[in-house]
């Protein structure tokens, strides 16, 4: 299928928003990193709502509310009633799912890999808008992948072709393409949905290294 001039434009904004080109430090306790970490390292790399233009505030308050979500948990505070949390750390996974309504619903996932040369970590972040269950495809939706250094306790963005991520379509023609991050397994589930409906679905397929399509 052929790809739109739309596709681009999202690529764009997938890969250059909030923090891409900054190293991001990494706190941690113990011998390595847990998801746990590696959330509150991304959600601190980005401004708050308060600080940003008006133009930016909405996009940025996810954020600022997922952040305080693992704060309330952490201190066995409860959500707000619209608001979900999951943290896996045992297999190094996060979901965060913040209702506006009955039927919209955005969720933020985020995991990492073990690289096979035993130095580095990959860490992803995926951001998505639902209504009724289907993907829509939201303007402040965004898939953001680090690579993090065991030595230097930090990570930076990686680009789309250093991992295999290029290989996945964003977007053909009208159909429009969600990731969904493994909680379990290693591999991300690519699918494609039109007229309120999932067409099909196919996996990025992780080797140690990089993805495979």
């Amino acid at each position: 299928m052929k790809k739109t001039t739309l596709a681009f434009i999202m690529v764009l904004s997938v890969f250059t928003m909030m923090a891409q080109n900054e190293t991001i430090r990494v706190k941690y306790q113990g011998s390595s990193p847990k998801i746990g970490d590696f959330a509150k390292a991304y959600l601190s790399s980005i401004p708050s709502a308060k600080e940003a233009d008006d133009c930016d505030q909405e996009g940025l308050y996810m954020y600022d509310a997922m952040k305080q979500a693992m704060s309330r948990q952490s201190k066995g505070l409860p959500l707000r009633k619209n608001e979900k949390l999951t943290i896996d750390s045992k297999n190094g996974y996060i979901l965060y799912e913040f209702r506006y309504d009955v039927e919209e619903v955005s969720r933020i996932e985020m995991c990492y890999w073990n690289m096979t040369d035993g130095k580095h970590k990959l860490f992803a972040c995926v951001r998505q808008w639902f209504v009724n269950g289907i993907f829509r495809c939201g303007q402040y939706d965004s898939r953001n992948f680090y690579r993090y250094s065991n030595a230097t306790k930090t990570m930076r963005n990686c680009s789309p072709a250093d991992i295999g991520i290029d290989k996945a379509p964003i977007m053909e023609d009208d159909n429009y393409i969600s990731f969904t991050l493994p909680q379990t397994g290693k591999d991300i589930i690519v699918k494609w949905w039109k007229d309120n409906r999932k067409l099909k679905e196919k996996k990025l397929k992780w080797n140690g290294r990089r993805f495979s399509f």
